[in-house]
């Protein structure tokens, strides 16, 4: 395999490790807590099925974001967003990229496979074709949704409901409401970070015909729903507290991240975001996802 090829899949960037990670920690802890033993194997491997297949993703949106001229016309990248800039900078050639990418669907969907036939499971086999065609369909031609529309409720949902159930149905083998509000949160927050991310390619975006959020409604109300968005999932928080017994100690446990949750809402004002090579609300923003995954995680741990 080319040497740069290789550089690539064996160091992501921290873009393609981090989403996957708290949906799969938090499903695994509630469902752990709710069979009373936990299956190692599974979980790692759901880990590392998802951080193959969100890496192939974003390798693959490098890939057409060359094509497009997006990554290209973006004077604004930083370390959150405007892509990897491998293909700008000459570290790898597009085609290479791609490759990238393929191989990396190719092993995120080789390791779901190994978690059916492990599992024994429809279930999860239903779960691992929509994770790998929404990585697939997000990017590549004709679909291209992230050309078409605003794609926070679709990250909402296959990168933070769908994963956080399926953890917990790796563990119990079954589906109940109690996976309901932690799985909202990672939901509201990947979709949050992803919106916060996108800020500053927005220039970018235009030019290119990308529509997201910022792109289509602009830096002021992609501000508004991002800020709406943090908000929402500490009310989920509080609301569990009263309808979901099991997970009152991971809603607890993340109330204490709300000092940093209200740090990442006056930080994202649109004048700071409006700058160019401004990553201070990304920090934070990053800072408070980890920080719920592991606050909630640990809280269920402890219950």
């Amino acid at each position: 395999m080319n040497k740069r090829v290789l550089k690539i899949l064996c160091t992501p960037e921290p873009a393609f490790l981090l989403p996957g990670i708290p949906p799969v920690a938090i499903g695994t802890a509630l469902g752990v807590k709710a069979a009373g033993e936990l299956n190692l194997l599974l979980s790692c491997l759901a880990v590392l099925s998802i951080i193959c297949i969100n890496a192939g993703s974003n390798m693959l949106n490098d890939y057409f974001d060359h094509l497009s001229g997006n990554d290209w016309l973006n004077t604004n990248r930083t370390v959150f967003g405007g892509g990897s800039g491998y293909i700008q900078d000459g570290i790898i050639s597009p085609e290479q990229m791609r490759t990238a990418g393929m191989l990396a669907l190719g092993a995120g969907a080789a390791i779901g496979l190994l978690i059916v036939i492990i599992s024994a499971s429809p279930f999860i086999l239903i779960l691992g074709i929509i994770g790998v065609l929404a990585g697939i369909l997000w990017t590549l031609p004709p679909f291209s949704f992230c050309y078409r529309c605003p794609g926070e409720g679709y990250i909402f949902t296959v990168f933070g409901i769908l994963p956080t159930a399926g953890a917990y149905y790796l563990q119990t083998g079954r589906l109940a409401w109690e996976i309901a509000p932690p799985a909202v949160i990672t939901g509201l927050l990947i979709a949050g970070t992803a919106l916060l991310n996108s800020i500053p390619d927005t220039e970018a975006d235009m030019a290119a015909g990308k529509k997201t959020f910022p792109a289509v409604f602009g830096i002021k109300k992609a501000v508004m729903l991002y800020r709406a968005l943090v908000i929402l999932s500490y009310i989920t928080a509080l609301l569990s507290l009263l309808i979901a017994e099991s997970f009152e100690n991971g809603a607890v446990f993340y109330l204490f991240v709300s000092p940093l949750g209200a740090a990442c809402i006056i930080s994202a004002s649109q004048k700071r975001l409006s700058e160019k090579g401004v990553n201070l609300p990304n920090a934070l923003n990053i800072s408070h996802y980890v920080c719920m995954a592991a606050a909630v995680t640990v809280g269920i741990a402890v219950s």
